[in-house]
């Protein structure tokens, strides 16, 4: 009998655990998965599995393969269990086959356990199997497709504000096990331009809670945008890691949290609690033809731990604290770079970040400072005027910031989201949008480059901030009517270069 005439018949079922007794008695949805019971001849091509035994007399057979619809490839190292059935398991191959050998004749249910079903909060079992002694049942399992997904797990009431999904697990770093009560948040920016209302940016923010298994479910964002991914318990918080959903509106990413901070001292200076941890990250530094950087400086955001790479490239960073971090590289000539990191404890971690296309700098020259080096920006005078928000390097200092954006936060009228590559600048007044000027110098906000890019913290020597209905004649170029102006002076502009001496 050939297989197009065979009967599919099974279906897959989904135990989505809810954070509430009202919630889970919501109707279990059920999807669709292909089972094809076939002619035992048809299955000698399919390898076995290396935990199957041999065939005892008197029992039957189950073999085929997993599918993730998802990412439109095979399941592997995805574990396949009997359901009641002590000992009778197997593992798919990279090819996602799997066989489980000696089944005694009866009716069983086969459950798939993998990483991807655990970022889902969902469980994948399949309908009655019935096993027959002397024969192989061969079945097929799928992870579905997205729109199936998607339409499971949210509501057409949380879906109007937006397709996409963005969900996933968060789990305690030092205990592994789900961090109930975390809140999730996704930030990006929309721009908007038309004649009317010229040029508008506009912050968003969803939120989700974590459940009691630990996953979490962000429903209603975009189908298509770029922005950045946080989880926060209390004191403690992973890094903002950059996310993207792209045309199939879903997304899919684990955090692990951080251990808690625990504050000392006096904090009311606004100062940064740094924290010191105990895990190891090691790794190398290429430029964009893979060759290695020495003297890249590495570090993690909101940590004391930094490093320089070798003369070949590599580093190691202790004194990391383990969760989801990010790591920076910067170094002279190229664009700094964040790069994101599940850092844990138990093992050494590996990285390795490629820097982008090398940028000659200018030959180095003496310089000697001022002796009231603002004195000249008028940055003094207009402080005294008040007219604007005012930060001086002390200020700055006070603050230990890891990138210029955190020097923005503590600005009030300032909203940013992100950080680093994905940091996003605006405004609560006016049409929301932020013009820069830096060393007196106009700096396009849409040049593809986020405020973390352009300067380094370590550079900023002071920063004035501006409403739109504020600006100072003396710093208006007439190009920023309706936004505010954030003014930016670098150390490197309050140094007067010298010539060198004989």
């Amino acid at each position: 009998m050939s297989r197009s005439a065979i009967l599919a018949a099974a279906v897959a079922l989904f135990c989505l655990p809810f954070p509430s007794a009202v919630q889970a008695q919501r109707i279990v949805p059920r999807h669709s998965i292909i089972q094809k019971p076939v002619d035992s001849t048809a299955t000698k091509d399919v390898p076995d599995n290396p935990s199957a035994g041999a065939l005892a007399p008197g029992t039957g057979s189950i073999m085929g393969a997993a599918l993730d619809s998802l990412h439109e490839e095979m399941l592997a190292r995805a574990g396949v269990t009997v359901m009641g059935l002590a000992g009778r398991h197997a593992v798919t191959t990279e090819a996602g086959a799997f066989r489980i050998d000696s089944i005694p004749p009866g009716k069983y249910v086969l459950e798939v356990t993998h990483p991807v079903l655990d970022s889902l909060g969902i469980r994948l079992l399949s309908d009655s199997i019935t096993v027959t002694a002397g024969q192989v049942q061969t079945v097929e399992l799928a992870i579905p497709g997205t729109r199936t997904l998607i339409t499971s797990v949210c509501t057409p009431a949380k879906l109007r504000f937006g397709p996409g999904v963005i969900l996933g697990r968060v789990v305690d770093a030092d205990t592994d096990k789900p961090a109930t009560g975390a809140e999730v948040s996704v930030a990006w920016t929309e721009t908007e331009v038309n004649t009317v209302i010229g040029l508008r940016t506009t912050p968003h923010v969803r939120k989700a809670t974590v459940a009691a298994d630990g996953t979490y479910r962000i429903c209603g964002v975009p189908a298509n945008f770029s922005g950045s991914l946080q989880a926060i318990r209390g004191t403690a918080k992973t890094a903002e890691v950059p996310i993207e959903v792209a045309d199939h509106a879903l997304s899919m990413r684990m955090l692990i949290l951080p251990p808690a901070v625990v504050a000392s001292g006096d904090t009311t200076g606004g100062a940064q609690t740094h924290r010191v941890g105990r895990a190891v990250i090691t790794g190398m530094v290429t430029n964009a033809g893979g060759v290695p950087v020495p003297g890249a400086r590495v570090s993690v955001q909101g940590s004391e731990s930094s490093t320089s790479t070798g003369p070949d490239g590599k580093f190691t960073l202790t004194g990391v604290v383990p969760g989801t971090q990010s790591v920076l590289v910067r170094r002279v000539g190229y664009s700094p770079v964040e790069q994101p990191l599940d850092v844990t404890s138990l093992a050494t971690n590996q990285l390795t970040v490629r820097l982008g296309a090398y940028t000659p700098v200018l030959s180095s020259v003496d310089v000697k400072a001022k002796a009231d080096p603002l004195e000249s920006t008028g940055f003094e005078r207009r402080r005294k005027m008040g007219m604007g928000r005012y930060m001086d390097l002390d200020q700055i200092r006070k603050i230990s910031p890891t990138y210029t954006s955190d020097i923005l936060r503590r600005i009030p009228g300032i909203y940013v989201t992100g950080s680093g590559s994905s940091a996003n600048v605006s405004t609560t007044r006016g049409n929301g949008c932020v013009a820069y000027l830096i060393d007196n110098n106009t700096v396009s906000a849409s040049a593809g480059q986020s405020i973390d890019e352009i300067v380094g913290e370590q550079d900023v020597a002071a920063v004035e901030f501006y409403n739109p209905v504020d600006v100072p004649m003396e710093l208006s170029s007439g190009s920023n009517t309706g936004c505010a102006l954030l003014v930016i002076w670098t150390k490197g502009k309050l140094q007067a270069p010298t010539k060198k001496g004989p």
